[in-house]
């Protein structure tokens, strides 16, 4: 033990204690070790804590030369770093729940009236985002020394790339910009070329590198934060699953006002007396119990189901009491058992979850990039084109998914296209296809000579003074600008 212990010894001197150095250190070392062999044996009995603190002791009292030109680092103070113990809180369960009261939803902000596509899109994926996209993504070109600018308009080209790749499936990326007869994309290479999108491929950023951020509770406090301040007067409910799920987390999102439903892990309940799993699986099937905090009156609820499900709350509750509907392997039919209130509204809303996703597959980005990042940024994309469809829906809109997705995409590529021309100049016939449905400067004109309306083919005298296409100012105005 001497020997290595003297070897490990001066190898943390050499790395520590760079001043040290010559044949007078050596010589002082190596006598303080030889003067120390008569206790060696004594050493083997001293715990290792204790060995090493007094070791690391001797050598930072050794003594430097006056030549010495590097600064002295005590072993010491290589890790200053302390863990952070964080408190925990704790909680009184009850068996008696009073769900807190909070406000109803106010669904006055969103659009009464039926609005084209790229307005709801706007919704979801705002200017600030492009503008946050533009920023970040410059910032990490300049950090790798690349030169040259993305602009929004750029970035929204970009965007519409994406999405016009969800429903035109090619084998390579390159052939996007091919002008060959078995493929020819003009709604792209028009809008933006193709090194300047692989220059946006390869510095796509949506944060600062150099602030890492981890993942915890707070991801989930942070997305609050986002509705809260875009949404002041709306009340949300969250539904999500067991991945960030806490009983703090909870209790925070109660005092910001936010109602929250979700799945919890086991040994996350904060202590909750609550019976194990264990002991449910022995129960029939239906069975449940639950306990509130106070006085937060958090709810949490186990409940029997094909397996124990533990679900919180801090706004549903158990009552009113619910039926579902089971296949019994015992009886060889369906029953209907037990099922408490909030388990049926988490059911309820978590399987707009599954419809999303299943949505999102079948008109999915197909663009790949070596980040990886990229395809979350993608699926981040589509789930927000989804979500401004569902509400398209809701509005009495009458695209489907697909259709839908054409005319986001083609409103960003034909708007925000690149000024300068490729090739030939396009016939005034391809730019009005092409400005049709911007949605910009579209203007009523009355004229003195009157032509046939290029909708219903009668006559009229109004004009549309972009397009230049004659048009009646009411029903025929509308159709042309938002038909496919």
């Amino acid at each position: 033990m001497k020997r290595g212990y003297i070897l490990s010894n001066i190898t943390l001197a050499q790395s520590t204690k760079t001043s040290l150095r010559g044949t007078d250190y050596w010589s002082e070392f190596s006598g303080n070790m030889a003067s120390k062999s008569d206790s060696s044996d004594e050493e083997d009995n001293i715990p290792l804590s204790e060995l090493s603190k007094a070791r690391r002791t001797e050598i930072d009292d050794l003594p430097t030369t006056a030549s010495s030109s590097a600064v002295d680092v005590p072993v010491t103070s290589c890790n200053t770093r302390q863990p952070t113990v964080q408190k925990t809180q704790k909680y009184t369960w009850q068996n008696r729940h009073t769900p807190k009261q909070y406000e109803s939803w106010r669904d006055d902000q969103t659009p009464r009236n039926l609005q084209p596509p790229m307005y709801y899109f706007d919704l979801m994926f705002d200017i600030k985002i492009f503008e946050m996209l533009v920023h970040y993504t410059n910032i990490y070109a300049a950090q790798r020394n690349k030169t040259g600018n993305v602009s929004v308009s750029e970035m929204k080209c970009f965007i519409g790339i994406l999405l016009f790749s969800g429903y035109v499936v090619v084998p390579r990326r390159s052939m996007y910009w091919g002008k060959s007869a078995d493929s020819d994309y003009p709604l792209v290479y028009n809008a933006l070329s193709r090194d300047p999108f692989n220059y946006i491929m390869s510095n796509l950023h949506s944060c600062d590198n150099t602030q890492i951020r981890g993942s915890n509770d707070n991801v989930i406090l942070q997305f609050a934060d986002v509705l809260q301040s875009n949404h002041p007067s709306m009340h949300f409910h969250l539904y999500f699953d067991n991945f960030f799920t806490s009983i703090p987390l909870l209790h925070e999102l109660s005092n910001r006002g936010l109602k929250a439903t979700r799945t919890i892990r086991e040994n996350r309940t904060s202590k909750c007396p609550l019976p194990s799993n264990a002991f449910f699986k022995k129960t029939e099937r239906g069975a449940f119990q639950f306990k509130s905090s106070r006085p937060s009156s958090i709810l949490v609820c186990k409940w029997n189901d094909n397996s124990v499900v533990t679900v919180t709350s801090n706004v549903e509750s158990v009552e009113p009491l619910q039926k579902a509907k089971r296949f019994s392997q015992e009886q060889k039919k369906y029953i209907h058992i037990d099922q408490p209130y909030l388990v049926k509204k988490y059911n309820e809303n978590m399987g707009g979850i599954d419809r999303c996703d299943q949505n999102i597959g079948l008109y999915r980005t197909s663009i790949r990039g070596k980040k990886w990042y990229f395809p979350l940024f993608c699926h981040c994309l589509d789930m927000a084109l989804h979500n401004a469809w569902q509400l398209y829906k809701h509005n009495g809109g009458q695209y489907d998914h697909l259709n839908f997705r054409r005319m986001v995409a083609r409103g960003l590529l034909e708007t925000y296209k690149k000024s300068e021309k490729r090739g030939p100049c396009p016939s005034p016939r391809n730019h009005k296809e092409a400005s049709r449905y911007d949605r910009i400067d579209h203007l009523i004109e009355y004229k003195d000579t009157q032509l046939t309306c290029k909708v219903c083919k009668k006559k009229t005298n109004f004009i549309c003074k972009k397009c230049n296409t004659y048009l009646h100012p009411k029903l025929c105005f509308i159709t042309y600008h938002t038909s496919i």
